[in-house]
């Protein structure tokens, strides 16, 4: 009984010893410089992610922010060569959707990379017509395209980003630009 009871001081000691790391390490050290990196750091503390044991610790949450939708036709290679809101059926609509990082981190504002971006395009009687998926460049861009048919009904179309995906974010549709609308003449 008294080897159990020392067994359970030591790791009650022990418990206390990684909060306490967790804490001095929490989101605005200077060693942790993006929402990312100050997951990573408290995960090697050995803290669990937002719900720490005992409500000691909840780490902060990191959001993806779309910061602008950029319409334009898409040429040969795989650039905007013109920024447009208007196309012609048959035409490649490009969307450049920008990718940012929100959160208390000191890299808020910053391109977010490696996040894959889902667009869903509906068009003028109010269906999707097709969803469109990306990975962002370092840059936190990622060029979307979508080739119209020559039968493509003319109209008013919607593109807008349903989601954006990277482990330890959470997509923010509330802030930032998430829809731009086009047509089809």
């Amino acid at each position: 009984m008294r080897k159990v009871m020392f067994w359970m001081a030591i790791l009650t000691l022990l418990s206390g010893i990684g909060w306490s790391l967790a804490a001095r390490i929490a989101p605005h050290d200077s060693r942790a410089t993006s929402c990312d990196a100050t997951q990573r750091a408290v995960a090697a503390a050995g803290v669990a992610n937002g719900d720490g044991a005992n409500g000691y610790f909840a780490c902060h949450t990191c959001h993806i922010v779309v910061e602008s939708l950029t319409l334009g036709a898409v040429g040969d290679g795989d650039a905007l060569t013109r920024p447009s809101a208007k196309f012609s059926p048959h035409d490649t609509v490009g969307i450049l959707a920008t990718l940012v990082e929100r959160g208390d981190s000191p890299r808020a504002g910053s391109p977010l990379p490696d996040a894959q971006v889902v667009v869903d395009v509906t068009g003028p009687e109010g269906a999707v017509i097709t969803s469109l998926e990306g990975l962002s460049d370092e840059l936190g861009q990622t060029l979307l395209k979508w080739q119209t048919s020559n039968e493509q009904a003319t109209g008013r179309y919607t593109a807008k980003v349903v989601n954006a995906i990277k482990k330890r974010y959470k997509f923010d549709s509330d802030h930032g630009t998430t829809t731009v609308t086009f047509e089809i003449r």
